[in-house]
């Protein structure tokens, strides 16, 4: 009559249980090595450029934009801030953006198509892009849908007639603070 312990010690012995050994090793390690691999490409922090090779190809078209830009005068000034929510402890319904864009003599620039794509440094990978609107001469806004704090990048376009104007903005992105 043979015994589980003798049954085991014939396995070992036979060297058919040692067999498995490297490819247990070498499956452990392939399967470390997918899981590794999932939380890299999923991690919203981590961001390349998109369509980084036309970019590249087209870096005379825009570098002549941004001299168009500075030839233009035209200045922009980005405000952006967390929306306010609709209940007390309730999360904000998005940030908030407001664009003065003014001209050579520091005039509100009416008329403009102005868009926008931002996304916070902290979560480069989750661009978002909005048009905004005029709701006064030289003034646009836009909600996009993003409570994310932190410094963000903004990189606007305008265009009115033929001109072009492109400027990219860095912004803080903080709550108001409401005193007591």
């Amino acid at each position: 009559m043979t015994t589980p312990t003798s049954k085991r010690a014939a396995l070992f012995a036979s060297g058919t249980l040692w067999a498995w050994g490297p490819g247990v090793v070498l499956a452990a390690l392939l399967g470390t090595q997918l899981t590794v691999l999932h939380f890299v490409l999923d991690d919203p922090s981590f961001a390349l450029e998109p369509d980084y090779y036309r970019k590249a190809v087209a870096w005379d078209s825009q570098r002549e934009l941004a001299r168009q830009s500075q030839a233009l005068g035209w200045h922009a000034e980005i405000t952006a801030q967390p929306g306010s929510p609709a209940q007390p402890g309730s999360v904000p319904p998005g940030l908030e953006l407001r664009v003065q864009l003014r001209d050579a003599r520091q005039r509100p620039l009416a008329g403009a198509a102005v868009q926008v794509q931002a996304f916070a440094n902290a979560r480069a990978a989750r661009v978002l892009a909005a048009a905004l609107r005029e709701t006064a001469p030289g003034t646009y806004t836009a909600e996009i849908p993003s409570s994310e704090l932190g410094l963000w990048e903004f990189r606007l376009a305008a265009t009115r007639g033929a001109d072009r104007f492109a400027e990219v903005l860095r912004q803080s992105v903080w709550p108001l603070q409401v005193s007591p």
